[in-house]
């Protein structure tokens, strides 16, 4: 007879850290979800505490695996190892594991919110190819994933349900956002939202039942609910953007595929699919490289080598060798489109960025000659002089700057702050006003100017006007 020590819930099992492509160690777990999780207890459990004996090396030698909707990191499953690479090894095995589930069928007891006023109980059933809502046997709502916007978002801290029924209306937080194509126009999405059956808040009445004397505080219980369903639709919602990532960046790769082979403009609605797959298995095989012994041993600019290597070696791969596909990642790369950092433009580049599909289009301009003609070598040349030799592209007028990092959007937000504090505004050009017109020219110059410093003498104007303003600043 075998014994295990625990048991997989699938429709749970999720992979929330380094772009959703890894299960996390504590360190990346606590990273990831302190700053959205605060109800959750980070406290490392006495048993993991006392056999390590730090709690810094328990961020590193220690995964934590949540197999359901968690309040406490004790819920969770710890798997640790005192060496790196070992533990590193177990890190890419099982979220290899928990990314094959992802390609399954999968079913989410939820209920679903019709019209704004009517909530219906039952399931969500999950193919590769299409969801389907139904309450018994009876489809409520169904679609493919080509027929659905991305991606679903889920409602916490985003959005809120607009509500005109009898009843009660669900709470946002527990809920997940998506829109089929067709209703879109319409502004009329489709909401789900997770409620918990008792076997999942077990933990959570009994704790409560303790701490008040055998009694249950529903106040109390209620708020641990709301927090676990949340995760829970947090989980669902990645679920549903796996598969909705891989429908729409096949139909992105084959419009590329039977475009004509010149000069044309690719819109970034093709291109958004593909940059958000490039960008996903980048960071994932970057993860790997750095964690691979051999790696550890080069030099930092043997490592950049690596992975200027390994971007291309990606964009490649996801592209399926696609010129034009190809041509229009390396353009993005380079332009700031398709940021790789991993960190500073996350938020902009999540898949649940709920401001991703009103963002204004940014159309590129794709050129390719003919292989072996006089026009090739020409376009080659050109390129390298405007120092792309990957590509040769154009962004047309109406494109836009590069993605933002989270800087450039807690700028925006205080810019946007300041100007509710002073009036009411009815129209864009009012906000428009507001802004310094020039500034963005004036800082570009200024850079310009930055860069010829290397070749002025040792009494630049510029150069010492910089100094007046260094010493003015610090003798304040």
């Amino acid at each position: 007879m075998t014994n295990y020590l625990f048991t997989i819930r699938l429709e749970y099992l999720d992979t929330p850290c380094i772009n959703k492509s890894f299960v996390c160690t504590f360190s990346q777990f606590k990273k990831e979800f302190s700053m959205f999780y605060p109800e959750i207890d980070y406290t490392i459990p006495k048993e993991i505490l006392d056999k390590i004996g730090d709690q810094t090396k328990v961020g590193d030698q220690c995964l934590v695996i949540p197999l359901g909707p968690i309040t406490s990191v004790s819920q969770a499953v710890w798997i640790c190892h005192e060496s790196p690479q070992k533990l590193f090894k177990m890190q890419k095995l099982i979220s290899e594991y928990v990314t094959e589930t992802y390609k399954k069928n999968f079913e989410m007891e939820m209920v679903y919110v019709q019209n704004e006023s009517v909530v219906h109980k039952g399931k969500l059933y999950l193919t590769p190819e299409d969801w389907t809502f139904k309450k018994g046997e009876e489809a409520i709502v169904a679609a493919n994933w080509i027929d659905t916007q991305p991606y679903a978002t889920g409602m916490y801290m985003k959005d809120q349900i607009k509500w005109k029924g009898n009843g009660t209306k669900p709470e946002d937080e527990r809920c997940v956002k998506l829109f089929r194509k067709k209703e879109v126009i319409n502004k009329n999405p489709d909401i789900f939202c997770v409620y918990l059956s008792q076997d999942d808040m077990a933990d959570e009445i009994t704790q409560n039942k303790l701490k008040n004397n055998n009694t249950i505080n529903a106040e109390e219980l209620k708020l641990k609910e709301i927090a676990k369903s949340r995760f829970a639709a947090q989980i669902y919602t990645n679920k549903i953007n796996v598969r909705l990532q891989n429908a729409t960046e096949r139909d992105a790769l084959n419009k590329m595929m039977n475009l004509p082979k010149s000069t044309l403009n690719i819109d970034s609605e093709i291109l958004n699919p593909v940059k958000a797959k490039v960008r996903d298995e980048y960071l994932k095989n970057r993860h790997e490289l750095l964690n691979d012994e051999p790696t550890k041993l080069l030099t930092p600019v043997q490592i950049a080598n690596e992975l200027d290597k390994l971007k291309k070696k990606n964009i490649k791969e996801v592209c399926r060798n696609i010129d034009i596909c190809i041509n229009a990642m390396n353009y993005s790369v380079d332009k700031g489109l398709l940021p790789l950092s991993g960190e500073r433009e996350k938020f902009a580049m999540d898949k649940e960025n709920p401001f991703n599909n009103i963002a204004p289009k940014i159309p590129i301009q794709i050129n390719l000659p003919d292989k072996d003609s006089i026009g090739k070598k020409a376009v080659d040349e050109v390129a390298k002089l405007k120092g792309a030799k990957e590509y040769f592209a154009e962004k047309i007028p109406e494109g836009k700057g590069p993605i933002p990092t989270h800087d450039d959007i807690k700028k925006a937000f205080n810019t946007i702050q300041n100007l509710k504090e002073n009036k009411k505004y009815e129209k864009l050009d009012d906000i428009n006003k507001g802004c310094k017109a020039n500034e963005r020219n004036n800082i570009t110059n200024i850079r310009r100017r930055i860069s010829f410093l290397m070749y002025s003498g040792d009494n630049d104007i510029f150069f010492e006007y910089l100094g007046y303003i260094k010493n003015y600043q610090f003798a304040k």
